[in-house]
């Protein structure tokens, strides 16, 4: 959900540079597996730091950018009643 990337890469070239790049598929995350209407705040804190364990606070901000869109997306087609709150982390500058 963020950045949903299939997780059958067979290239050992583009799985590296997917790696590299910082992206990975959302079943890596236990947010991906989550169905709309069980996302939890807290599951969203666990994401955020995990993925901050990962990359820096820029790329965790864009996949919180692009989780608060498909949780607003949800709302507005009514699959959800509610989307929850993703703050973006504060970065140096």
């Amino acid at each position: 959900m963020f950045c949903a990337i299939s997780s059958g890469i067979t290239s050992r070239a583009a799985y590296a540079y997917v790696l590299q790049r910082g992206y990975a598929p959302a079943d890596h995350f236990q947010l991906g597996s989550c169905y709309l209407h069980n996302i939890t705040p807290e599951a969203v804190e666990a994401f955020t730091k995990e993925r901050s364990e990962e990359v820096g606070p820029s790329s965790v901000n864009g996949s919180l950018r692009t989780l608060r869109r498909a949780l607003h997306l949800a709302e507005e087609w009514k699959l959800i009643t509610k989307a929850l709150q993703a703050y973006v982390l504060r970065t140096a500058g």
